[in-house]
């Protein structure tokens, strides 16, 4: 018997197969660029992987005497069954469940549940780690109905490997550090994720994620490394008007470490940051990827990295307000030791409603700034141009590209340069950006030092004030001047034609930026580094679609592309299938 059943449906059906009766099962498709991290997991996969499913009646595959009786590297833990107990019971079972969590190092293949119950740890914090493999790792799961809770804090510092911790629930302000006291322990293939994080809103509160060291400790001989932190909710740490907790604090040294699809708010200091008390001048952290991130209403910044190397920030959602210090959504600035973050990627992120967009304020070697939407920024200023501005940079060493953004309503400027001299080597090239909308009457582009390491090509300014859009060395000037001085060549003023700003920046058929761009180089330079194809608009459609690349963020798709199939695939798809 053969069945009519559409790609969509066909593919719902073998998610249920698959993963039911697990209570949620993500398909997750990596941001754009985000290299897969499942070649370090040695074919593992950290994030897709489905955890040792526990059933209602408290039968588990994993675990083939559940729920009668025990088996060896299978822990079960209940305290709120009244025949849990410790007592002649080291691993407990869904009938005879443990009343506490074994602080040991476990071993490859472990499998911890926590079926529900409050956790406080025996001392001042939870003790975990042991060795697993990519075919054995240790799970240490909560059950996802109802995410059993730890009051306290855990520590990963003993030697840790293929770890995964998964469904569970830190209510009180509970967080996680992951750093070895001692210089010659290894933590690595440690995963993060489907937890929930809230704090007290207090000075109490300590930042959520740390992984790496901060400062001021013997440095370890080796990194922490190939540690995934996917898809956990993490809010309220810290006072937004004078501490500093963040979600995610990534210390040094520590390389390739996957930030992805979180949703952090309302913390006293940044969403996420990077590095900032580096103060040694080898082994800095490394390799850093952060991507599919909701990250608002913090204090400080939405993500603010300081002495990162080879960093990818991708398609995250970023915005305010921010609460001091100007509060821009991306920073990338310099650590301890005045080293700055070195060959970055912002790619297709959007950000809108908060002090500023992204603020370079010193980086070096390559740095480039790709196919963002910026709009509706709120922090007009007189200290600091940065602040209110789209992109702004200054301390910039190499070679930085910013290209195919969208930029919509500003308080300060659309890009902004204070930098007045360059370093040999250095250039700056400002390509095939939409820049419109000056909510003050500022100007589209500021460029403080004037160069010939400076070069604008190919981009779109329209303000409905009509207002001049260049200031350029030391006064203001017209596109037509800036032509005459070789700036600015195939640049346009007038409207853009989006569909329907500030909530549709796609274009319209008439719009004078379809075809009137280039390809940056920095396409091709990131294929180069990491193999993979960047040539997309905001939406994952191709680039480019028709006589030429278009200006902005958006690619323009005729009628005829579309019925031809051009459109990009949904990404970032996320399945949830519920048990009964």
């Amino acid at each position: 018997m053969v069945y009519n059943v559409s790609f969509q449906k066909l593919f719902f059906y073998i998610m249920l197969m698959v993963c039911y009766p697990v209570s949620v099962c993500v398909a997750y498709t990596l941001p754009v660029g985000i290299p897969s991290p499942i070649s370090y997991f040695e074919g593992f996969d950290p994030i897709n992987s489905a955890a040792p499913v526990v059933n209602v009646n408290g039968t588990s595959i994993k675990c083939p005497n559940w729920p009668n009786a025990a088996n060896s590297g299978c822990y079960y833990i209940d305290n709120t069954n009244p025949k849990a107990t410790d007592t002649d019971n080291p691993y407990g079972y869904p009938n005879k469940p443990r009343l506490t969590i074994p602080e040991i190092a476990y071993n490859a293949g472990d499998f911890i549940y926590i079926n529900g119950g409050i956790y406080n740890p025996a001392g001042d914090r939870f003790n975990w780690g042991g060795v697993g493999t990519s075919t054995k790792p240790i799970w240490l799961c909560g059950n996802p109905k109802n995410k059993p809770s730890f009051i306290g804090f855990v520590h990963f510092y003993i030697k840790t490997d293929y770890f995964i911790m998964d469904n569970i629930r830190f209510p009180s302000g509970g967080y996680i550090d992951i750093r070895p006291t001692d210089p010659n322990v290894q933590v690595k293939h440690l995963v993060i994720r489907n937890c929930f994080f809230e704090g007290k809103q207090n000075s109490s509160d300590y930042s959520t994620i740390s992984v790496g060291q901060s400062t001021g400790e013997p440095l370890p001989q080796t990194y922490v490394s190939d540690v995934v932190i996917f898809n956990n909710l993490m809010k309220n740490y810290g006072d937004k008007y004078k501490t500093e907790e963040c979600g995610i604090y990534m210390g040094y040294p520590t390389e390739r470490l996957w930030v992805l699809n979180n949703e952090i708010h309302s913390y006293g200091a940044d969403g996420i940051a990077g590095c900032h008390n580096a103060d040694h001048k080898a082994k800095y952290a490394k390799y850093y990827f952060i991507g599919g991130n909701k990250i608002y209403g913090n204090g400080e910044n939405g993500i603010d990295l300081k002495a990162i190397q080879n960093y990818i920030i991708s398609q995250n959602e970023l915005y305010g307000p921010h609460y001091r210090e100007g509060g821009a959504s991306i920073v990338l600035h310099y650590g301890a030791n005045g080293v700055g973050c070195t060959n970055g990627w912002v790619i297709f992120n959007k950000i809108h409603d908060a002090g500023a967009g992204i603020a370079i304020t010193d980086v070096d070697f390559d740095t480039n700034v790709i196919g963002n939407i910026i709009y509706n920024l709120l922090t007009p200023s007189t200290i600091d141009n940065l602040d209110g501005s789209a992109i702004g940079f200054r301390g910039v060493n190499g070679n930085l590209i910013i290209t195919n953004n969208t930029i919509y309503g500003f308080t300060r400027y659309g890009i902004v340069s204070d930098q007045q001299t360059f370093t040999a080597g250095t250039s700056i090239n400002i390509e095939n950006n939409i820049i419109v909308n000056s909510q003050n009457g500022e100007y589209s582009l500021l460029i403080k030092g004037a160069s010939k390491q400076v070069s604008l090509k190919n981009n779109q300014y329209y303000n409905t004030n009509g207002s001049v859009h260049i200031f350029w060395g030391n006064a203001p000037r017209t596109l037509d001047y800036m032509k005459f001085i070789g700036q600015s060549q195939n640049s346009g003023e007038g409207i853009p034609g989006f569909v329907n700003p500030p909530y549709d920046f796609s274009l319209k058929p008439d719009s004078p930026c379809i075809d009137k761009g280039f390809e940056s180089v920095a396409y091709s330079k990131f294929f180069a580094e990491y193999s993979i194809n960047i040539k997309k608009d905001f939406k994952g459609v191709t680039r480019p679609q028709g006589n030429g690349w278009d200006v902005g963020a958006y690619e323009y798709i005729s009628e005829a592309n579309n019925k031809n199939g051009k459109l990009a695939p949904p990404q970032n798809i996320t399945i949830k299938v519920e048990s009964n």
